[in-house]
């Protein structure tokens, strides 16, 4: 049986209790006494302490009589009633027991009492007064440092952060939609931060609470994801242009092997594919051309007049050239024109791609 069905039990079997869980386990024991003949008549004794023992009353005329101990009553002259509360009794102890393991239960087993052993349990597990301060505090210093760790998805750092949220609720911290929210947004991954700021400026994060806000971050998630690899692409073919190899001092001191590697290595922009794109621009008919920026016919984007327009059309047509020249296919004079006439920054390519997500 795995401890998870263990540890939550059932109507049928009592939850057992693991260092750490007191809080789940205190709600658990007593849902299932709740359900119990007599369950309530058993949380009583438990909570209050166990109902005295039956003992004969006594009439006197001694004065000094009135302080004697008051005698047991034989348990073969119990009534029905009485024998009935001290089985509830005895029941009561016998159940919290069962579900104490060892470890546990010999910290505190010299308790003869339901209550006393109830009041041992409660003592071990919170600790005290202060204590529970530190617990207190060690769960809001918790909530004041969170933060995705590296690597970690979307799901895993919402569902630990739900158990923060929970924590809190439990040492009495109470948190509106607006800080939590704010909390989660400002600690994601750093891939999320543009996003989170677009989120702020659009969102009354004040409306809706973390579950909704994760429900709007995971349905964009896709989105956000296929955006970074466009952006990837597109910087790296930016890079790939505006940069290359030279070769240093060190290099030009190597041996006659070393030099024909070091030009191996070298990357520079040859202009094979502008004399075939020449030849075909020739070719072409005019009116069949259209322009990328303004969307008309009878022109390149470079010949254009009208202000280029970078919105998200511009930025997948980017992407798509970008793949057919990183795979060195040959582009249309147009297209290489175009490319090279709209050099976008790594920085500006991502803030535009995420803010048209």
């Amino acid at each position: 049986m795995s401890r998870d069905v263990i540890t939550v039990g059932s109507t049928m079997r009592i939850p057992l209790l693991y260092q750490g869980e007191y809080s789940q386990w205190h709600e658990r024991f007593m849902n299932y006494l709740e359900e119990q003949i007599d369950g309530e008549a058993m949380i009583n004794s438990i909570q209050n302490g166990d109902q005295p023992l039956p003992v004969i009353a006594q009439v006197s005329l001694a004065r000094n009589a009135q302080n004697a101990p008051p005698t047991l009553k034989d348990p073969k002259f119990w009534t029905a009633e009485e024998k009935k509360t001290q089985k509830i009794n005895r029941l009561a102890r016998s159940l919290l027991i069962q579900g104490l393991p060892n470890d546990i239960y010999s910290l505190i087993d010299s308790n003869e009492t339901d209550k006393d052993l109830w009041d041992a349990l409660e003592r071990q597990m919170r600790g005290s007064g202060y204590g529970e301060q530190d617990r207190k505090a060690a769960i809001l210093y918790e909530f004041e440092t969170f933060k995705a760790i590296e690597g970690e998805q979307l799901l895993d750092t919402y569902l630990r952060y739900l158990q923060v949220i929970n924590d809190l609720k439990k040492c009495g911290y109470k948190k509106d939609n607006r800080e939590l929210n704010y909390k989660f947004l400002n600690n994601l991954q750093p891939e999320w931060k543009q996003y989170g700021t677009l989120m702020r400026q659009t969102k009354n994060l004040m409306d809706i609470n973390i579950d909704a806000l994760y429900n709007i971050l995971k349905q964009n998630q896709d989105d956000f994801s296929k955006l970074k690899k466009i952006t990837a692409l597109l910087a790296k073919d930016f890079n790939r242009r505006k940069f290359y190899s030279k070769p240093t001092n060190n290099n030009l001191r190597t041996s006659s092997t070393s030099r024909s590697a070091n030009k191996k290595q070298e990357f520079v922009k040859t202009d094979d594919k502008k004399v075939e794109k020449k030849a075909d621009e020739k070719k072409r008919d005019m009116s069949k051309v259209k322009c990328y920026n303004c969307k008309k016919e009878g022109h390149f984007a470079k010949e254009c007049k009208k202000a280029k327009v970078k919105d998200y059309n511009y930025y997948k047509t980017k992407m798509l050239l970008a793949k057919k020249d990183s795979d060195e296919q040959v582009l249309l004079a147009e297209d290489q024109a175009w490319m090279e006439s709209n050099s976008d920054s790594d920085q500006e390519i991502n803030a535009n791609m995420v803010f048209m997500a």
